[in-house]
């Protein structure tokens, strides 16, 4: 009998060693693998840092993401906006309707107005960079509109030199303001590049006209290219953000801005 409960002591005993260890065993395993995963956490967090790759595709999934619901918004009347109000300047410097029409003032006018709305929604929705390319390019509409008036009462009363250097210094400086959003979008689609470049040319040719009264059809063929890619802006947002994906391609970025401050810093 007394054999029987040594027995029995001895195999709890061993039982209760075996959990010991297997206890401690875990411990131990755990210790290891908290030691031994500590380094390949710290190199996947320096693996997944924020490159400028990333960051452009973080900002479109961002955008994406903003504009999934809202298919059509202030981006999208901005460009409507712009493409009907350039295709009136240009079919008027083309020679292809008659200039005699002043009704047809109004044709660039509210278009330019819908411009304007656009980036003040764009300002209202914290779209800062949006609202502040819009208010150049109502500004533009704007002052071609005027100075299509201007030309109405040029016919009937020729305007002096001064204000027509006046009129010509504003033009200019709106020419600088454009360049600049221009190399500004470089970083951007490669659409809003392409659609800033023509409006810039044709601004180039209608300093010219003013100046040198040069032919209209410089400032005509230009806004031609404004209309079709603007129709196609705005086509296109439409169509991604209601189908929920990238179905009309708007080109990848000309440049990155974050290579040349890496180029800068090395």
């Amino acid at each position: 009998m007394s054999e029987q409960i040594s027995t029995q002591t001895d195999e709890w005993d061993s039982i209760h060693t075996d959990q010991e260890k297997q206890k401690t065993e875990t411990e131990i395993e755990m210790k290891e693998i908290t030691s031994t995963d500590s380094q390949p956490l710290l190199v996947k967090r320096q693996e997944i840092r924020p490159t400028p790759r990333n960051r452009v595709r973080v900002a479109k999934e961002i955008a994406n993401a903003q504009t999934k619901d809202n298919f059509l918004g202030p981006t999208q009347l901005g460009y409507m906006g712009l493409s009907f109000g350039s295709f009136v300047v240009a079919v008027l410097n083309l020679g292809l309707w008659s200039e005699n029409i002043q009704s047809l003032y109004w044709f660039v006018l509210i278009p330019a107005i819908l411009v304007l709305l656009a980036a003040i929604l764009s300002y209202l929705l914290h779209n800062n960079l949006e609202a502040s390319i819009f208010f150049v390019l109502s500004v533009f509409l704007f002052a071609v509109s005027s100075t299509w008036v201007v030309d109405l009462w040029d016919n009937l009363n020729p305007l002096p030199p001064g204000k027509m250097r006046l009129l010509a210094s504003f033009f200019v400086t709106l020419f600088i303001f454009l360049v600049f959003f221009t190399f500004f979008t470089l970083q951007m689609a490669q659409m809003i590049f392409w659609l800033f470049f023509s409006l810039s040319l044709a601004m180039f040719f209608l300093i010219f006209r003013i100046i040198y009264s040069a032919n209209n059809i410089l400032v005509g063929v230009p806004l031609i290219m404004t209309t079709c890619l603007s129709v196609y802006l705005s086509v296109s947002l439409t169509l991604n953000n209601l189908v929920g994906k990238q179905v009309l391609p708007l080109g990848n970025p000309l440049y990155n801005w974050s290579n040349f401050n890496l180029h800068l810093t090395n």
